[in-house]
């Protein structure tokens, strides 16, 4: 009767532990979901970030082009100024 008392305390201690670790393993388990949310709207955020700042880039090189365009013809006006 003995032996048969500890072994059901031994049980009910393993069933226990064996809980406690389950709901150890939700509780991460949450946690590793709620991560991967933030990481997945880090990674939105970031994709759009990185299309805007090609998009500004694009603006950029446009507008640096035309500013090229404008320097060289006033550079030839210039230089049919100091001609004439």
């Amino acid at each position: 009767a003995l032996r048969s008392a500890r072994y059901r305390a031994q049980l009910q201690n393993m069933l226990e532990e064996t809980q406690r670790q389950a709901e150890e393993l939700q509780v991460q388990s949450e946690e590793l979901r709620v991560s991967n949310e933030e990481l997945e709207e880090q990674g939105r955020a970031l994709k759009e970030s990185q299309s805007r700042l090609e998009q500004q880039q694009a603006e950029l090189e446009q507008t640096n082009s035309q500013l090229e365009e404008q320097a060289q013809m006033l550079a030839t006006q210039r230089d049919d100024l100091e001609r004439g």
